[in-house]
């Protein structure tokens, strides 16, 4: 997308050494102002309108997902009621006191694999 943006720049032929440099750092500051419009775009999309309403949809989605994962595990009691099991509060109650970095890498690989769900979500993939 950029390198297109940039072909009306400069035409390379029988530019000196120092030319070809200085045309590579206005290329550079060119690609770099292009992509803060870019993202300053992309932040005004998701954090209004449409856009918001896609990434609260895609966390109800998450949510929904967890809880079910939650219930599965739950002992159901005659009033309808849940409880979660010792253990599973133990082990989540780790997990939330834990911090990111020094999570085992198992549990680091399913934050990076939900993060890469949500990514897709939100550019349609």
């Amino acid at each position: 997308k950029y390198k297109k943006k940039l072909e009306h720049i400069t035409n390379l032929k029988n530019k000196t050494s120092f030319e070809l440099v200085r045309v590579s750092c206005l290329e550079k500051e060119f690609i770099v102002k292009e992509m803060i419009k870019d993202l300053e775009e992309l932040k005004t999309i998701l954090l209004n309108g449409e856009g918001m309403e896609k990434l609260a949809d895609i966390e109800h989605k998450r949510w929904a997902k967890w809880q079910k994962y939650l219930h599965s595990l739950c002992i159901k009691n005659e009033d309808g009621s849940l409880t979660i099991p010792k253990e599973r509060v133990e082990h989540w109650n780790w997990e939330i006191e834990t911090e990111y970095k020094d999570l085992p890498e198992n549990i680091k690989e399913y934050d990076r694999a939900e993060v890469r769900n949500t990514l897709k979500e939100i550019i349609g993939e």
